[in-house]
């Protein structure tokens, strides 16, 4: 499902990263790729924010007044994980009431905007039609972690498991790091200890999966087809070399 993200993320994560991806294919840190931080809005009103900054300039302070709860319970729950939808339900408000409130201020301003000549009637008309449509998308929108927060997660994951198959083989991670650059597979630096790495690799991965399930971050069905994927990965990465992306930034030498 998440191979798709490997080829353009390992000149920036190296070694590391590879052995996440190699693994996991991706997911759990994984399953958060490709946002704009933590802002859920969509591309739609972010677009038509730059076009007609009057129009949606302040959205998300309207929403945050129009609930009457306070900018960090917003930022609490979108740290979590969270959209608006829930983050209102969670705290005793409708959903619907809300941007039903949000929507009226959003329609005043396109109003203003036309009796001021900022824009046309056409315009107008467009933006009212996909006011209410881009505004669902928003308050159902769940926000997503930065790339770098996610490279930096792959990253983590992938050293932890550097460390665990060098305690395996009785080596320090940096030399295990530079074989697998050198080209050896880690099939062939295990020998008669590769069952063991891979039942390693396979729980390590397995429990990763199991924690980002219970932390809302992948659905059932993605944790299951990873799970189920798993043992042909593991394998398949345990016996492939993995040098890296040639023009890597290196920065993994400097993390050991």
């Amino acid at each position: 499902m998440f191979t798709t993200l490997i080829s353009g993320k390992l000149a920036a994560m190296g070694i590391a990263g590879a052995l996440t991806l190699g693994v996991l294919g991706g997911g759990v840190a994984y399953a958060q790729q490709g946002s704009h931080g933590n802002d859920p809005t969509p591309v739609a009103i972010q677009q038509a924010a730059k076009e007609k900054p009057g129009v949606f300039r302040n959205l998300m302070a309207d929403i945050i007044k129009q609930s009457g709860l306070s900018k960090d319970v917003f930022k609490d729950g979108f740290k979590n994980g969270k959209s608006i939808n829930d983050i209102l339900t969670a705290n005793g408000k409708d959903p619907k009431a809300v941007e039903a409130l949000v929507l009226a201020d959003v329609d005043a301003r396109i109003q203003d905007a036309l009796k001021a000549g900022k824009i046309t009637d056409a315009q107008a008309q467009k933006l009212t039609e996909k006011a209410g449509p881009a505004l669902d998308k928003l308050f159902a929108a769940e926000p997503k972690h930065k790339r770098g927060e996610d490279a930096a997660k792959i990253r983590a994951f992938g050293r932890h498991e550097l460390k665990t198959v060098a305690g395996i083989l009785g080596i320090e991670p940096k030399t295990l790091l530079q074989d697998l650059k050198n080209g050896q597979t880690i099939a062939q630096l295990a020998g008669g200890q590769t069952q063991t790495v891979i039942n390693t690799l396979t729980a390590d991965a397995t429990a990763a999966l199991d924690k980002a399930l219970a932390d809302g971050k992948i659905t059932q069905a993605q944790h299951d087809k990873m799970l189920a994927n798993l043992p042909a990965r593991v394998a398949k990465f345990v016996n492939n070399p993995h040098t890296g992306h040639p023009k890597g930034n290196g920065q993994e030498n400097g993390q050991h």
